[in-house]
């Protein structure tokens, strides 16, 4: 892993015996080096609230001969800071023993700090890391000093979009931007009709809490339909200490769906005595609710020995709703009487259309 090409070995081949007596030859061999020295940094973008701190890591890609240094700088004269258990002014120190280890740099924003970008670099030296260049870190710093007090809310990784599994749930995050004047209310707006719901519809802030981010879990309950849900699109309402006029970007919601249309079988195997009257029996029914109605066909069994029959088989259909697509419906098949002393086989096969 050291990312080093290694010097030429030479391999020397001696000869002994007959005529060939301190008879040599030489074979250089030069090794091929498929480790490339670099720095991962992870992530290469970072948002920090106001008051606040986000963090980010850094690694050596492959093992030093030597001591490596990553010095890390760009926000001098900004209203960042850094720290880490492994910084030391400005500095990460990687090791051959730990420079796969990653090691945390933290950046925090002073309370009052303004928005903006700040790009903080990376210089690399050391062992065989002199040519190394290293991404840089683009921080973007939300504070809004002397500025109205504004409502920051994260969702995810940042985003404005939340991915709820059919029967689970997941959560996105509130936390105001500013100290507020008293206590701030932001409610949730669900629109009805939906499988989505709220555990808390409704947050609040005060003056002690503002910048403590507080969770909004979304659930989506269990359906049978097989149908993905149409975005669901979550608003905001603020009000109180000093928020009034605040408005909070939406969310929007949607639902994975875990059912997926198809025939349920009762059995997969039938055996019919020839020429038994009662015949033998099994159970068709969809595996999700439709949207409407569905229809069953049943072939294979033209030209054969076979005969379908069932209340509700007609003309070799069965017929299901959104009423009674989870009712099992009985088909029986029968087989004639012949001669030939052969156990007969077939294969019935189902199609569904609607």
């Amino acid at each position: 892993d050291d990312g080093v090409t290694d010097a030429v070995a030479t391999l020397t081949h001696t000869a002994s015996g007959g005529d060939y007596a301190n008879v040599t030859r030489d074979l250089p061999v030069t090794v091929r080096e498929n480790d490339t020295a670099g720095v991962t940094i992870e992530p290469t973008a970072l948002s920090v609230v106001a008051g606040r701190s986000n963090e980010y890591t850094a690694r050596l890609a492959t093992e030093p001969t030597g001591e490596v240094t990553v010095t890390v700088s760009g926000h001098a004269s900004t209203d960042l800071s850094l720290s880490g258990t492994t910084l030391s002014s400005d500095m990460l120190t990687f090791t051959a023993d730990d420079w796969d280890t990653a090691q945390t740099v933290t950046v925090s924003a002073a309370r009052d700090a303004a928005t903006g970008k700040v790009t903080l670099v990376h210089a690399v030296s050391g062992a065989d890391y002199g040519s190394v260049t290293a991404d840089p870190v683009v921080v973007s710093v939300v504070g809004f000093a002397g500025q109205q007090p504004t409502l920051q809310v994260g969702v995810s990784s940042s985003a404005q979009t939340l991915t709820v599994p059919e029967g689970g749930a997941n959560s996105y995050i509130l936390v105001l931007g500013s100290r507020p004047t008293g206590d701030v209310t932001v409610g949730v707006t669900l629109p009805t009709g939906t499988d989505l719901s709220l555990d808390q519809a409704e947050l609040t802030f005060t003056v002690d809490n503002w910048d403590v981010a507080q969770t909004v879990p979304v659930e989506a309950a269990e359906d049978d339909d097989g149908v993905t849900d149409a975005g669901v699109t979550l608003t905001h309402t603020v009000s109180g200490g000093g928020y009034g006029s605040t408005t909070v970007p939406d969310v929007e919601v949607s639902i994975t769906e875990n059912d997926e249309a198809g025939i349920v079988l009762g059995e997969r195997d039938l055996t019919v005595a020839e020429g038994d009257a009662g015949g033998s029996s099994y159970t068709v029914r969809l595996a999700t609710e439709p949207t409407g109605e569905v229809t069953v066909t049943v072939s294979g069994h033209a030209g054969t020995d076979l005969s379908l029959s069932g209340t509700t088989l007609s003309s070799d259909v069965l017929t299901f709703t959104v009423g009674n697509w989870n009712t099992a419906q009985t088909v029986t098949v029968r087989a004639d009487q012949d001669a030939d002393g052969a156990n007969d086989t077939g294969t019935l096969t189902h199609t569904a259309l609607g």
